[in-house]
């Protein structure tokens, strides 16, 4: 599986481009490969929740255009 999707990454609406590398058995959880602007350009990190709205520490769809 792979879905492109938003990071957030803190309180004050900052995100970042991830994909989704893997869907957890239950669907609650996905693991994702979040890109940065710096080095390390991208990294790994696993069990993020999803939120249908942008929240710190989750994964949402981006706004359709």
């Amino acid at each position: 599986m792979s879905r492109l999707v938003h990071y957030s990454t803190d309180p004050g609406g900052a995100t970042r481009a991830a994909l989704i590398t893997d869907v957890h058995e239950d669907g609650s959880t996905a693991d994702l490969l979040i890109f940065n602007q710096v080095a390390p350009y991208a990294h790994p990190l696993p069990g993020v929740p999803f939120a249908a709205e942008p929240t710190p520490g989750h994964y949402n769809w981006p706004p359709r255009v």
